[in-house]
């Protein structure tokens, strides 16, 4: 765009996904409850999925040793309507079990700031950041599994080239905002009968890594 200011647009496209002998558990097996049959045993399922097209885009501005960036991230979530398992054997007398998601879209939006200083004749990039990710789940399917609330990540982190090689240090720290479930996906998992209600709390999270990379 110019000397200062650089921009980029990434698409992916939606991918299938195949997992097979996944472990479908329950503890205790209940097999029956009196003379009333329940079905609760170990078994294997087999699960297709499709991950969604995903597009991102990015702006930079940079000047001297500052570069200052924004961020944004687009998945097309409303693609999954739902997880279709495959039992190997029946569970409660169904030979498959199929889990409503309806999940929305979802944006992700994220900013950044570098900057290069030189210590001991080397140029050392630190950095920092801040992305929000948006939950993709409604109200009507929030369930255990999946996601479950807005994730809020900061990170910091720093850089340098050795050569060839290239090493980054990064930490992120990640707050995800409680949620409440309540809805029918509380009756399905549930053969005592009634709703399953709770709250998923707000919890955080720590990341630490670090790359190494060599450059032919």
């Amino acid at each position: 765009m110019s000397n200062e200011f650089s921009a980029g647009l990434s698409y992916r496209s939606s991918m299938k996904h195949s997992f097979d002998d996944l472990d479908v558990a329950f503890s205790p097996q209940i097999d029956t409850l009196g003379t009333i049959p329940i079905g609760l045993r170990n078994t294997k399922a087999d699960l297709d999925i499709t991950l969604p097209q995903f597009v991102s885009f990015g702006i930079a501005w940079s000047r001297g040793p500052l570069t200052l960036t924004l961020d944004g991230f687009w998945v097309d979530w409303s693609e999954l309507d739902a997880l279709n398992f495959e039992l190997d054997n029946p569970v409660a007398g169904k030979t498959s079990l199929r889990t409503p998601v309806n999940w929305n879209d979802a944006w992700s939006w994220a900013v950044g700031m570098e900057y290069i200083v030189n210590v001991w004749d080397r140029d050392i990039s630190l950095r920092t950041g801040f992305m929000y990710e948006e939950c993709p789940t409604p109200n009507e399917t929030v369930m255990p599994i999946g996601y479950n609330g807005d994730n809020f990540l900061y990170n910091i982190g720093f850089g340098s080239k050795f050569g060839s090689f290239i090493f980054d240090f990064y930490v992120t720290y990640n707050y995800t905002e409680d949620r409440n479930w309540n809805n029918q996906n509380g009756y399905a998992p549930n053969p005592g009968g009634g709703q399953v209600t709770g709250e998923f709390t707000d919890y955080e999270s720590s990341i630490i890594g670090a790359n190494l990379t060599y450059k032919f």
